[in-house]
């Protein structure tokens, strides 16, 4: 045995503390846009691509992803892990940097002028661009990694670094199905 390796492995798990930030992030996540699932109704739905029910369950997904990524930032900058970032908390970081810069502007037109999430420029780019870029952020970390890295790199990984991964796979499986939609939407009902 080398005396130089640690013989054990600091327990490194998410706390009680912040698995509840993270339900209450999500729940901030599902409040930015209930007026406009209030709103839902059986006319046409908001999303050209999709009836009434998909619109509010598609919404309703990105926008708690969003806040559970909103609490990304804070978590991770007032870790103080001496680690290297890697894909997942890179995921987490952006995803929540992205949510609070867009969420800023929604929330504002929807207070101040009593505008719904489709009548936002930046509720649109948030819906519709934040999925896709997240798979375009996923084939380009894949991309851009060497062979065998990101084995060696999960040996030991932070909970941060686990969860962002899972949420970015989240993103990413949401980002695919929306290039689905925009794909069968412009190929096929011509």
């Amino acid at each position: 045995m080398d005396p130089r390796e640690p013989t054990h492995c600091p327990k490194d798990h998410m706390s009680l503390a912040m698995a509840m930030l993270l339900v209450a992030s999500s729940a901030v996540g599902f409040s930015v846009i209930l007026d406009d699932v209030r709103r839902l109704g059986p006319g046409p739905s908001s999303f050209p691509f999709v009836g009434p029910t998909d619109a509010f369950l598609l919404k309703s997904l990105v926008f708690i992803l969003g806040g559970v990524s909103l609490a990304g930032p804070p978590i991770l900058l007032l870790g103080q892990t001496r680690r290297p970032w890697g894909a997942g908390c890179t995921f987490w970081f952006l995803h929540g940097l992205l949510s609070g810069l867009l969420w800023i502007p929604i929330l504002y037109s929807a207070f101040a002028f009593g505008k719904n999430l489709d009548e936002t420029l930046s509720g649109f780019c948030y819906v519709y661009g934040t999925p896709p870029f997240t798979l375009c952020l996923a084939l380009a970390l894949w991309a851009g990694s060497r062979p065998g890295s990101f084995r060696r790199r999960l040996r030991h990984p932070s909970w941060q670094e686990r969860f962002g991964l899972l949420l970015g796979l989240t993103w990413s499986v949401l980002g695919g199905y929306f290039l689905f939609l925009f794909y069968r939407n412009e190929f096929l009902n011509r």
